[in-house]
Protein backbone atom coordinates (compact mmCIF):
# COMPACT_ATOMS: atom_id res chain seq x y z
CA UNK A 1 0.00 0.00 0.00
CA UNK A 2 1.43 3.35 -1.04
CA UNK A 3 2.05 5.78 1.80
CA UNK A 4 0.61 9.26 1.36
CA UNK A 5 1.68 12.70 2.48
CA UNK A 6 0.26 13.39 5.91
CA UNK A 7 -0.72 17.05 6.50
CA UNK A 8 -4.53 16.58 6.49
CA UNK A 9 -4.20 13.15 8.06
CA UNK A 10 -1.95 14.57 10.79
CA UNK A 11 -4.54 17.24 11.63
CA UNK A 12 -7.28 14.62 11.82
CA UNK A 13 -5.11 12.33 13.95
CA UNK A 14 -4.53 15.14 16.45
CA UNK A 15 -8.27 16.01 16.47
CA UNK A 16 -9.01 12.34 17.16
CA UNK A 17 -6.52 12.16 20.04
CA UNK A 18 -7.87 15.39 21.54
CA UNK A 19 -11.43 14.09 21.22
CA UNK A 20 -10.39 11.00 23.20
CA UNK A 21 -8.94 13.24 25.89
CA UNK A 22 -5.43 11.79 25.75
CA UNK A 23 -2.78 13.66 27.70
CA UNK A 24 0.27 12.99 25.51
CA UNK A 25 1.78 15.93 23.66
CA UNK A 26 0.91 16.64 20.03
CA UNK A 27 4.56 15.92 19.21
CA UNK A 28 4.27 12.40 20.70
CA UNK A 29 1.07 11.75 18.74
CA UNK A 30 2.69 12.88 15.49
CA UNK A 31 5.67 10.60 16.16
CA UNK A 32 3.21 7.70 16.53
CA UNK A 33 1.53 8.66 13.28
CA UNK A 34 4.91 8.92 11.56
CA UNK A 35 5.72 5.37 12.68
CA UNK A 36 2.36 4.13 11.42
CA UNK A 37 2.71 5.89 8.09
CA UNK A 38 6.09 4.41 7.17
CA UNK A 39 5.98 0.94 8.70
CA UNK A 40 5.49 -1.94 6.28
CA UNK A 41 3.58 -3.77 9.02
CA UNK A 42 0.95 -1.06 9.35
CA UNK A 43 -1.82 0.02 6.97
CA UNK A 44 -2.91 3.64 7.28
CA UNK A 45 -6.09 3.76 5.23
CA UNK A 46 -7.50 7.17 4.42
CA UNK A 47 -11.21 7.58 3.74
CA UNK A 48 -12.24 10.07 1.09
CA UNK A 49 -15.54 11.80 0.53
CA UNK A 50 -17.10 10.60 -2.70
CA UNK A 51 -17.48 13.72 -4.78
CA UNK A 52 -17.16 14.66 -8.41
CA UNK A 53 -14.31 17.04 -7.70
CA UNK A 54 -10.79 16.44 -8.95
CA UNK A 55 -9.24 16.65 -5.49
CA UNK A 56 -10.97 14.25 -3.08
CA UNK A 57 -11.47 15.38 0.50
CA UNK A 58 -10.02 13.10 3.21
CA UNK A 59 -12.69 12.71 5.91
CA UNK A 60 -11.30 9.92 8.06
CA UNK A 61 -8.85 7.09 8.50
CA UNK A 62 -8.21 3.79 10.17
CA UNK A 63 -4.93 2.21 11.20
CA UNK A 64 -4.37 -1.55 11.18
CA UNK A 65 -1.31 -3.30 12.65
CA UNK A 66 -0.45 -6.42 10.66
CA UNK A 67 1.05 -9.29 12.66
CA UNK A 68 2.39 -7.00 15.38
CA UNK A 69 0.01 -8.01 18.19
CA UNK A 70 0.41 -11.52 19.55
CA UNK A 71 -2.56 -13.75 18.79
CA UNK A 72 -3.94 -11.60 15.95
CA UNK A 73 -3.35 -11.37 12.23
CA UNK A 74 -4.60 -7.78 12.36
CA UNK A 75 -5.15 -5.32 15.20
CA UNK A 76 -7.28 -2.25 14.56
CA UNK A 77 -5.29 0.44 16.30
CA UNK A 78 -7.33 3.56 15.51
CA UNK A 79 -10.47 4.58 13.63
CA UNK A 80 -11.65 8.14 13.07
CA UNK A 81 -14.13 9.94 10.86
CA UNK A 82 -14.89 13.65 11.02
CA UNK A 83 -18.04 14.44 13.03
CA UNK A 84 -20.06 15.64 10.01
CA UNK A 85 -19.66 12.20 8.38
CA UNK A 86 -20.52 10.01 11.38
CA UNK A 87 -23.56 7.73 11.47
CA UNK A 88 -23.75 7.60 7.67
CA UNK A 89 -22.30 4.09 7.33
CA UNK A 90 -19.10 5.34 5.68
CA UNK A 91 -16.62 3.89 8.19
CA UNK A 92 -18.44 0.53 8.32
CA UNK A 93 -18.37 0.29 4.53
CA UNK A 94 -14.66 1.16 4.31
CA UNK A 95 -13.76 -1.35 7.03
CA UNK A 96 -15.80 -4.10 5.37
CA UNK A 97 -14.00 -3.36 2.09
CA UNK A 98 -10.69 -3.80 3.93
CA UNK A 99 -11.91 -7.05 5.50
CA UNK A 100 -12.73 -8.44 2.05
CA UNK A 101 -9.06 -8.44 1.09
CA UNK A 102 -7.55 -9.05 4.54
CA UNK A 103 -8.93 -12.28 5.99
CA UNK A 104 -7.90 -13.49 9.43
CA UNK A 105 -8.24 -12.89 13.14
CA UNK A 106 -8.76 -9.27 14.21
CA UNK A 107 -8.38 -7.63 17.57
CA UNK A 108 -9.23 -4.20 18.90
CA UNK A 109 -9.49 -2.27 22.13
CA UNK A 110 -12.59 -0.28 23.05
CA UNK A 111 -12.31 2.27 25.82
CA UNK A 112 -14.58 1.16 28.71
CA UNK A 113 -16.93 4.16 28.63
CA UNK A 114 -17.15 4.47 24.85
CA UNK A 115 -20.69 3.17 24.34
CA UNK A 116 -20.89 4.55 20.78
CA UNK A 117 -17.75 2.61 19.79
CA UNK A 118 -19.16 -0.61 21.30
CA UNK A 119 -22.38 -0.15 19.32
CA UNK A 120 -20.44 0.64 16.14
CA UNK A 121 -18.19 -2.42 16.41
CA UNK A 122 -21.07 -4.73 17.36
CA UNK A 123 -22.84 -3.78 14.13
CA UNK A 124 -19.68 -3.70 11.95
CA UNK A 125 -17.71 -6.78 13.01
CA UNK A 126 -19.69 -9.98 12.79
CA UNK A 127 -18.87 -12.34 15.67
CA UNK A 128 -17.29 -9.65 17.86
CA UNK A 129 -16.66 -10.95 21.36
CA UNK A 130 -14.92 -9.75 24.48
CA UNK A 131 -11.61 -11.55 25.03
CA UNK A 132 -10.53 -9.88 28.26
CA UNK A 133 -11.03 -6.52 29.93
CA UNK A 134 -11.88 -4.20 27.03
CA UNK A 135 -10.12 -6.16 24.26
CA UNK A 136 -12.31 -7.66 21.57
CA UNK A 137 -11.79 -10.14 18.78
CA UNK A 138 -13.52 -11.33 15.60
CA UNK A 139 -12.67 -13.52 12.64
CA UNK A 140 -13.01 -12.67 8.96
CA UNK A 141 -13.13 -15.71 6.68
Amino acid sequence: MKKREMPKLARMYLAYKHELGTTDSDKAHLEDLDFFAYSKDVDVVEIFERTGTRKPNCIGFFIVLKGLMQGYDYFIQETYIEPAYRRLGIMSKELRNYFETHKGKYGLYIMPNNIKAKLFWTSTAEGLHNVRDDYYSFEVE
